[in-house]
Parts: C-alpha cells; sequence; structure tokens
C-alpha cells in the first residue's frame, strides 16, 4: 500500500506539471488571439453540425481544471487519506456528464425560471408552469435584462459542475453511514454512470441537483455545524417546497437551536422577494401549486399517482367520478407506507447505530427523502436523483434473494429504463419507488443483516 501511495504521489507531481505547462500554452495562444481583436477570430475554430458551441468549449475547460484540479489535490498525502476516493469519484462523473452533455442541443425547463424572472420584473403573477419558491426566480430577475441571453448558459454550467458535487457528497454521506471509501466511491459511480434521472435533470437544465445537494449538505453538517445545517435545508426548501419534510427528524429530536435556525434561515432566503416585490409573488406561487394539474394535463412520463389516476380518466379507463378518490385514496396509502417506514426505521435505527452522532437524522432521512418523491401530485421522471441516497443504503439491508430481485426491479425501473409514454407501463418509477419502501419497511427489523454488511463483517 505504501509503496502505491508513493506510485500515487509521484505519478500525479509529474502530471501536474505537464498539466501546468500545457494549460500555460494554452491560455498564451487564446491571449495573443484576444490581443488585438477581443475575439478568438472565427477561422481558428469550426462548429461541427449539431454542436453549441459554448457548450463545446465550456465542456472542456470543466474537463480540463478538473483533471487539474485532482492532479494537485493528489499530491497532497492527507487528501490522498481522506478525500482520495471521494474526489477521484466526483471528477470522474463530471467528465463523464460533461462529455455527454457536450453532444446535447435540445434543452427543456430552463426558459420556465427565465420566465418567472420576467413576470418578476414586470410585477405580473407567474406563469402556470412556474412551481416553486419565488426565490430562484428572484436570483435571476437581477440578470434581466442585460444579461437575459447568457442566464441558459449559466444554469447549464452551474448543472454540470454540481454533478461532480453530488458524487463528492454522496460520497461522502455513505462513508457517513458505515460504507468504507472505497465502497462507497464504486457504489456512487456505478450509480451515477447509468442514470436515467440525473441525465433528464441535465437534459431539462432542472434545479433538482442544487436541492439534492444542499440536502446532502444539511444532513452531512449535523449536529457538528448545527446553524449550516439548518440552512442547508432552508436554502434547499426555497427552490422546491417538498424537502420542508426533511425538518421533520429534528422536530422529532426536539433539536430547538436547528429548529430556530431553520426558521430563520427561512425568512433569510424569503426577504429579497419580500423587499423587492412584497408578498405576491409567494401568493402567485401558492396559486399555482393550487391549480398543479393545469401545468402540464395528462402526461404519461409523469409517475405520481394523481397522474396514474388522472390519465387514466383522461383516455377513459378511469370513471370521472371516481379519479379524485383514487388518487386521494392512493396518496393515503403511500403516506402511511412511509409513516410506518419512518417509524421502523427511528425504532429499530437500520441505516446507523442509537450511539452514532445525529442516529435520528441519519436514520430518518432515506426514509423521508423517498416518502416526499412518492406523494408529490408531480414526480417527473427527473425527480428521483432525491431517491439516490435511498437506493444506495439499502444496499447494506437487502439479504434474502427475494429482496435483491426486488431492489434490482426498483433499480432498473427507476434509472436504467429510458423515458417513455405508454399507459400504462410508463409508470415503472412509481412502482419501483413504492417497492423501495415496501423494502424499507420490511428490512428495517433490528434482525436483519443485508449481505453486504455479512460479507464485510466476514472479511474483517
Amino acid at each position: 500500500m505504501q509503496q502505491l501511495d508513493a506510485l500515487v504521489e509521484k505519478s500525479s507531481r509529474a502530471a501536474s506539471i505537464i498539466w501546468a505547462c500545457v494549460t500555460l500554452a494554452v491560455a498564451a495562444t487564446v491571449w495573443l488571439l484576444f490581443k488585438d481583436t477581443g475575439a478568438i477570430p472565427p477561422e481558428f475554430y469550426q462548429a461541427e453540425p449539431g454542436t453549441i458551441v459554448p457548450f463545446a468549449f465550456t465542456s472542456v475547460v470543466i474537463v480540463w481544471l478538473v483533471l487539474g484540479a485532482l492532479l494537485f489535490a493528489l499530491r497532497s498525502q492527507t487528501v490522498r487519506e481522506t478525500r482520495g476516493f471521494k474526489l477521484v469519484c466526483a471528477a470522474a462523473a463530471l467528465i463523464f456528464y460533461a462529455n455527454v452533455f457536450r453532444e446535447h442541443t435540445n434543452y427543456g425547463d430552463y426558459g420556465d425560471y427565465i420566465q418567472a424572472a420576467v413576470n418578476l420584473e414586470s410585477h405580473a403573477p407567474f406563469h402556470g408552469r412556474y412551481l416553486y419558491p419565488p426565490f430562484f426566480a428572484t436570483l435571476l430577475s437581477h440578470m434581466l435584462p442585460a444579461y437575459e441571453g447568457q442566464i441558459f448558459y449559466l444554469l447549464w454550467t452551474l448543472n454540470l459542475l454540481s454533478v461532480g458535487v453530488f458524487a463528492f457528497l454522496l460520497c461522502a454521506l455513505l462513508e457517513r453511514y458505515g460504507f468504507a471509501p472505497r465502497a462507497a466511491a464504486g457504489c456512487v459511480f456505478a450509480f451515477v454512470a447509468i442514470n436515467v434521472p440525473m441525465l433528464r435533470t441535465l437534459a431539462y437544465v432542472q434545479v433538482n441537483f442544487f436541492v439534492v445537494n444542499a440536502i446532502f449538505l444539511s444532513i452531512l453538517w449535523y449536529p457538528r455545524h448545527i446553524i449550516l445545517s439548518a440552512l442547508a435545508l432552508a436554502f434547499a426548501a426555497h427552490l422546491k417546497i417538498s424537502p420542508c419534510m426533511l425538518a421533520l427528524p429534528f422536530l422529532l429530536c426536539r433539536d430547538w437551536r436547528w429548529l430556530v435556525a431553520f426558521a430563520l434561515g427561512l425568512g433569510i432566503f424569503a426577504a429579497p422577494t419580500l423587499l423587492e416585490f412584497g408578498p405576491e409573488p409567494f401568493l402567485s406561487s401558492f396559486k399555482n401549486v393550487q391549480d398543479i394539474y393545469s401545468a402540464n394535463g395528462g402526461v404519461f412520463r409523469e409517475n405520481s399517482v394523481d397522474s396514474l389516476f388522472r390519465s387514466g380518466m383522461i383516455i377513459g379507463l378511469v370513471s370521472p367520478e371516481y379519479a379524485d378518490s383514487l388518487v386521494k385514496a392512493g396518496r393515503a396509502v403511500l403516506i402511511v407506507l412511509g409513516v410506518t417506514a419512518l417509524w421502523r426505521a427511528l425504532r429499530w435505527w437500520p441505516f446507523a447505530p442509537s450511539g452514532e452522532a445525529g442516529a435520528t437524522v441519519l436514520n430518518a432521512a432515506p426514509v423521508l427523502m423517498l416518502t416526499m418523491m412518492v406523494v408529490s401530485p408531480l414526480m417527473w421522471e427527473h425527480h428521483p436523483v432525491f431517491a439516490a441516497l435511498p437506493f444506495l443504503v439499502m444496499l447494506r439491508r437487502v439479504s434474502s434473494p427475494g429482496e435483491w430481485v426486488a431492489y434490482g426491479f426498483a433499480l432498473f425501473l427507476i434509472y436504467y429504463v429510458p423515458t417513455f409514454d405508454f399507459y400504462p407501463w410508463s409508470y415503472g418509477r412509481l412502482v419501483g419507488a413504492v417497492t423501495l419502501l415496501v423494502l424499507m419497511v420490511k428490512t428495517s427489523s433490528a434482525g436483519q443483516r443485508g449481505t453486504f454488511e455479512v460479507i464485510r463483517r466476514a472479511a474483517a
């Protein structure tokens, strides 16, 4: 092991020197081209068919900078020992998706955020598809009108960078749940390498990575950094409403300091909108949530219980007089299932031992992250990025062949099956999420030992 560590140190030192020399050469070339004209002359670059030139160059710059940062970081023995596997996993994930989305040319939901910012600036109600708190639209409104054309490129770049942060934080969380560093990094990279919800999040330039990364930070920082933990979750709740559910375990363990900080954080992030635009944006956002079904109609790849029965009504398979009752009954069943999984998680401590710092939060978080997704009136194909932690921590719980088969099918349906619209077979992601919730209930007993845990103890 010492020989390998020495080899990594020497290799990273040599590679970082080469990287720095190449970087300086490229920078000098760009500077010389910019010096006289203020722009790179078009004869020095080409745009191949189907290429968005800014994205192509941004992807190359990101990949090159990530490589350099990784090489310089690995020169430190302390970094290699404490964060080496997480950094390699995060860099690999970011490089992978930078290459995938350098080829992408058609993007989706970012326009809803820009339109919401325009609505704010004109003091008009939000358009019907904006179903979020007004904080994000408030931030973007400050880029109008001068930088409106650049908002898309900014959001695209931030989304891509968030992939690396997502992988790094997920590795760190798995280590917090007892995974060895190598096992955590291996599981996370295998998870992100084929992942439809991540692809769809990036394709739609969604805010999901910003939200889930803030949730991860909130869990990681607790209980050592209570104020930061609370502020991180408050930030997530101002991007999407559903993360408010994750405040429940802090209430259950009566951490009043965290709860006060969370309440103050909600007020802090609400202040910019209130001071600049008043309460009307919040009322407009709330009205849009009340009219949530009018935003999209019946879409078969939207996998909520609401969509299952309302789409069935639209195509004539469900009677209109029973559709609302079926939606309420279905959501009630999922809430009961989620509450049962939470109760068992807090009774048997399946994910983290009771002596672990913040054990209540660690055991409740996977259940609540999954529950907030399945009980939502909307569950788009990009939403299961929120189920990454629940799926991976469950690797330590499933044990019997039947459990592994159920887990494998749930993983396959949610993360591997391409998006398609064919009623009712395109509702596989709903089936997969409910299956995992049932597995959480089944495997949470004190005597259950997952296959991975048995192997780890036998090898120790």
